[in-house]
């Protein structure tokens, strides 16, 4: 992007009773764009270039317009290095999903290739416990390429618990106001705790309480009655 470019036009049959011309995308070129080459030849000069995706045609102007040729070109950047790779696994889930920052739009087609390298090659869904890995992701166009840093993760680090299943909560208001719920535990994983988030539903403020033990029923008290109520149930590792 931003490069100066020349396109010749060169006619090699009966050119001699017509004017050559150029069309760039749709539109004519304006002669003193033109440089005359000789009489068969015109080039066009684009300084600063900033188009991504460019068709040039090549005329034979007479009596009638004649198309001599044309072409299309792109233009565009280097990838830029990936950054802020990232990876997560959900438990219930053999697929691990990773993202990444791409930085700058590159106008042209860029691939990006995910890279996991270990001591061993080994299905995700075999990855064992306390297996450690390199991620990296490798991005490339027609201009050339860049790897990113390499993220080293063990399993224990971007598994994410199942999520907890609420089956049922009961509100009570006497002897004190209070709120029950019963969920179903989802994770197999036993260094987990579960984090409870609530709210009113007109509110825009979560009260968090975490529940250390792995028991199903947690019980909660509000000083205030709430009409609606919202409720967030969420496995995490315990630190």
């Amino acid at each position: 992007m931003g490069q100066n470019i020349s396109i010749n036009c060169h006619c090699m049959k009966k050119c001699q009773k017509g004017k050559l011309s150029l069309n760039l995308n749709n539109g004519d070129v304006e002669d003193t764009l033109l440089s005359v080459i000789n009489q068969t030849t015109v080039q066009l000069n684009l300084q600063n270039y900033n188009e991504p995706f460019s068709t040039v045609s090549c005329l034979l102007k007479s009596s009638r317009s004649r198309l001599i040729c044309g072409t299309q070109f792109c233009m565009g950047y280097l990838p830029d290095k990936p950054t802020n790779l990232t990876c997560i696994k959900p438990e219930q889930l053999d697929n691990m999903v990773c993202t990444w920052k791409p930085g700058k739009k590159t106008h042209l087609n860029t691939n990006y290739i995910l890279y996991v390298k270990s001591s061993v090659i080994i299905p995700l869904n075999q990855l064992q416990k306390n297996q450690t890995f390199s991620i990296s992701v490798h991005a490339e166009n027609y201009l050339g390429g860049i790897h990113s840093e390499e993220l080293h993760v063990d399993l224990n680090s971007i598994v994410i618990p199942a999520v907890p299943i609420v089956v049922q909560n009961k509100t009570m208001e006497s002897p004190a106001f209070k709120t029950i719920i019963h969920w179903k535990r989802q994770t197999v994983i036993n260094e987990t705790y579960c984090e409870e988030r609530y709210k009113e539903t007109i509110s825009e403020t979560w009260h968090v309480i975490l529940w250390q033990n792995i028991s199903s029923t947690c019980m909660v008290h509000i000083v205030h009655f709430c009409i609606s109520l919202k409720w967030i149930l969420t496995s995490l590792y315990m630190q």
